[in-house]
């Protein structure tokens, strides 16, 4: 047997007796398409791991009261300074997905290098995202919607300028809605490893975790999922 593996089943065999079998639902958002996406590659982490997993869609912004308060055992996939506003949710050490946030426009003239680039626009985001809150914070004119739907919708009827969200799930939104006239602007705005969080309560588990995801990506199994995973929801 391989070291990972060996490892992984010693931290198993560590746990308490009332975890084995025990179901962690972890919050999903909803209709978000990065969120399908590291949901299913979730579930053959914890598959690996030998946990069950449920995973619980909920709306972004209550997402994060309901698992930092341990209502929801944890978090599906968030970006690392997350961990430094919610001391009750434990960061998974090794990051097992990424996205890259993209700022989207019907109006092709429209040029952009950052973040920086859109202070002067109207700006559409998703409310309860944690990166667009960060990367807007500079511009004059935000606009926070509910859902990726209402987003795309309002930027397609020329309601905002630019909105920003994860470059798979707005060209999930393009491909599925037929939205001919909204393009994603280049360059991305960033890139940003994206982190499995715990309710404290389950501290326990975030080493065994972390182990699987170890041993998936230095197997590159965790890369061949992903990519697999990639196409299947865009086609």
């Amino acid at each position: 047997m391989k070291k990972p593996f060996l490892l992984l089943w010693f931290l198993i065999l560590l746990l308490p007796i009332s975890t084995f079998g025990q179901t962690i639902r972890i919050a999903k958002l909803e209709n978000t398409p990065d969120h399908i996406l590291g949901g299913m590659l979730l579930m053959e982490i914890y598959k690996k791991a030998h946990i069950p997993l449920e995973l619980v869609t909920i709306p972004s912004a209550r997402a994060l009261i309901q698992s930092s308060t341990g209502k929801v055992d944890g978090e599906l996939q968030r970006i690392y300074k997350l961990g430094d506003s919610y001391p009750t949710l434990l960061r998974v050490p090794t990051a097992f997905t990424y996205f890259e946030p993209s700022a989207f426009a019907s109006n092709s003239n429209i040029k952009i290098e950052n973040w920086h680039s859109l202070r002067n626009y109207k700006v559409g985001m998703v409310r309860g995202m944690k990166f667009a809150e960060i990367g807007l914070k500079n511009s004059k004119n935000v606009h926070k919607v509910n859902g990726s739907d209402q987003l795309f919708a309002m930027l397609n009827a020329k309601r905002l300028d630019i909105i920003v969200s994860a470059r798979f799930n707005g060209l999930y939104h393009i491909s599925k809605h037929n939205l001919r006239n909204v393009q994603q602007l280049e360059p991305v705005l960033e890139r940003h490893d994206l982190y499995h969080y715990l309710h404290e309560k389950h501290k326990n588990l975030v080493p065994i975790i972390n182990t699987a995801i170890q041993s998936m990506k230095k197997s590159g199994e965790l890369a061949r999922l992903r990519k697999h995973f990639y196409k299947e929801i865009l086609n």
